[in-house]
């Protein structure tokens, strides 16, 4: 069982104009999906803002239980048939679960390990949490996988774009700890912009987790 009650504030990345440099940090690539964090030996799993999502992906939360026990920060994908990211998919699942026939599954880049068994691992290092996370995904199911990471920024920058549903890089200081809320870790969060002129016409969901605004 985890040493902390479930569900936990996670860290969150404040944004800047330009991807940071040097051997300090370590990037990994952002993906267009919902934040979530998983405790496999329970095989729940919730939302940032705390919603139970384990009934709407109950398919991740029964792979979730082939891992070791431990507390895993990451992000739903919905990937299509074809192999492409498609966000909106995601929004189908709200409130109902997987649909037979369904033309897309659902998978987690999972980027930081907040616990091992009864083992708070929050208070360690970015680059130990890095390893202990590899270690625990170590051929575990293909749904759940580990997001790559590197410190170098044009290795990094060439990820948007190149990976499908990559829309960003996130930085963290490898000797950082782990701590909720946003900036508080040191993460910081570069995204590739496109302007464009639309109006809002609409808005979709009930919840912030699945609100979207609909442009025309």
């Amino acid at each position: 069982m985890p040493p902390f009650d479930l569900p936990v504030e996670l860290a969150l990345a404040r944004p800047v104009e330009e991807v940071p440099e040097g051997p300090g940090w370590a990037l990994e690539p952002k993906w267009d999906g919902w934040r979530c964090q998983i405790h496999t030996g329970s095989g729940r799993v919730w939302s940032r803002h705390g919603t139970d999502l384990s009934h709407a992906f109950s398919d991740v939360a029964h792979a979730a239980r082939g891992l070791p026990d431990v507390v895993l920060d990451g992000e739903l994908v919905a990937v299509t048939d074809a192999g492409e990211v498609a966000f909106e998919r995601l929004q189908s699942r709200a409130g109902r679960g997987p649909r037979p026939g369904a033309d897309f599954s659902v998978h987690v880049a999972l980027f930081d390990i907040l616990a091992v068994g009864d083992a708070d691992l929050r208070r360690l290092p970015y680059d130990q949490r890095r390893a202990d996370l590899l270690q625990a995904l170590d051929d575990g199911p293909a749904t759940l996988q580990p997001v790559p990471s590197t410190r170098d920024v044009e290795v990094a920058t060439d990820w948007v774009g190149a990976l499908g549903g990559v829309e960003g890089i996130v930085a963290k200081p490898r000797s950082s700890r782990y701590v909720g809320g946003r900036g508080r870790s040191g993460w910081v969060k570069w995204r590739q912009r496109h302007t464009v002129d639309a109006a809002v016409i609409g808005v979709t969901g009930t919840t912030p987790a699945t609100q979207a605004f609909i442009l025309g």
